[in-house]
């Protein structure tokens, strides 16, 4: 998949917030309005999803697992639950819903303009390719400046989701705290203590 991997993915993304379009830059709220949940009915939803519309959802997964793709080490964001991780946070959020909805919209729109598919409808190859488009904010064409904006957001949250679920914090090594039956001095440190105290004598 080109050099476009979750390694290059890591280095920071521009601060978004800057340039929002007015209808995203709303307050935060941790509470889903009557009228918005009146909008996202929960029936025919895929499993996974309990806010977004199927084909959002969708579309979310494939550009979640483009961010943070599966290779030889790990499984990528689609295991990991990331779209998941966004519709939760976006059924709860009008702000995170409002970026998304857009988002995805001018994802889809893009797509058919420039291959005539939706963006599920596209190949590995065609799909990398409108993602790399879009994943350098200061950069990104101005026709493409909407969609560098939300794409900023979109690999953020991917981020957050893939390396705090299980899937993620195994693929850092990360092993969590653990009991201890002896402690060892670390020898840095001993050396370290060791070669002040040859300095004080």
């Amino acid at each position: 998949m080109s050099d476009f991997s979750r390694r290059w993915l890591l280095r920071g993304g521009s601060a978004a917030l800057a340039v929002l379009p007015a209808a995203a830059a709303q307050t935060h709220s941790h509470e889903m309005p009557a009228s918005a949940a009146a909008q996202a009915p929960l029936v025919d939803q895929p499993a996974a999803s309990r806010f977004l519309q199927p084909h959002e959802f969708s579309s979310l997964q494939a550009l979640c697992e483009i961010i943070v793709p599966a290779d030889d080490h790990s499984a990528g964001a689609r295991q990991a639950g990331a779209a998941e991780y966004i519709d939760l946070l976006a059924r709860g959020n009008p702000q995170i819903a409002a970026i998304f909805h857009g988002g995805l919209a001018w994802l889809h729109s893009r797509s058919n303009a420039v291959y005539g598919e939706p963006f599920t409808g596209l190949s590995e190859a065609q799909a990398t390719s409108l993602v790399e488009q879009i994943a350098d904010l200061d950069h990104a064409a101005p026709e493409c400046k909407y969609g560098a904006i939300f794409f900023d957001w979109a690999r953020r949250m991917t981020l957050d989701a893939f390396y705090t679920s299980p899937v993620g914090t195994a693929d850092l090594g990360y092993m969590g705290n653990k009991g201890m039956t002896v402690y060892r001095v670390p020898e840095e440190a001993l050396e370290q203590a060791l070669q002040r105290l040859g300095e004080k004598a």
